[in-house]
């Protein structure tokens, strides 16, 4: 039971991204594709990159919001309440959708900033390095668990959506690069480290 309401509460961020993914594929709203560091740089490198944009976060908190309204709606029939860990009859349920895009967005940033450090171009990871996928899959995954907790008061459940969200998020990700809106792109490691030298 607790694996369906994990997936349940998970389920505004799923249809997010997917929109997200569409939004990319056929850009979307160009206009609003500006970057969310407006081309600001630390230490002669892009702060975050072109890739987190304004219109990535307005996605975002557009399509989980839809998604929480839609459960808001479905709350009325039994078979969704069920499933239901939260009361979405209360007005306050609505800021879900907003907290979940904003917890999804502002979870990305750390790890991006981190990657333009290493020299990594957005969308590149370091060839051979599992602990950066983790991190590149996860990420979003911490910011978007860190506001559920606003919400949902089960450190269980909780953890279920985090575990189901990283699956899931994994899952996406492969679909993408199959899909052909991802490409493969990796920076080897010796250009890396080679990157953080000064020039």
């Amino acid at each position: 039971m607790i694996v369906a309401e994990a997936f349940y509460l998970a389920g505004p961020v799923v249809l997010a991204g997917v929109v997200h993914s569409v939004v990319i594929k056929w850009d979307v709203a160009p206009w609003l594709a500006q970057p969310l560091d407006g081309g600001w740089g630390f230490r002669g490198r892009p702060a975050l990159g072109p890739n987190k944009t304004w219109r990535g976060v307005i996605v975002m908190c557009a399509a989980c919001t839809f998604g929480v309204v839609v459960q808001m709606a479905l709350y009325r029939l039994p078979a969704f309440r069920s499933l239901s860990a939260l009361d979405y009859s209360a007005a306050a349920s609505l800021t879900l959708g907003v907290a979940l895009g904003l917890g999804y967005s502002i979870g990305e940033l750390p790890n991006s900033f981190v990657k333009r450090r290493l020299g990594i171009a957005p969308g590149d990871r370091a060839m051979s390095s599992r602990l950066q996928y983790v991190a590149d899959q996860g990420d979003s995954v911490v910011g978007a668990t860190v506001a559920l907790a606003f919400f949902v008061d089960s450190a269980a459940l909780l953890a279920v959506v985090a575990c189901l969200g990283f699956g899931l998020h994994v899952v996406m990700d492969q679909a993408l690069y199959a899909a052909g809106v991802k490409r493969r792109s990796m920076t080897p490691r010796s250009l890396t480290l080679a990157r953080q030298e000064p020039t």
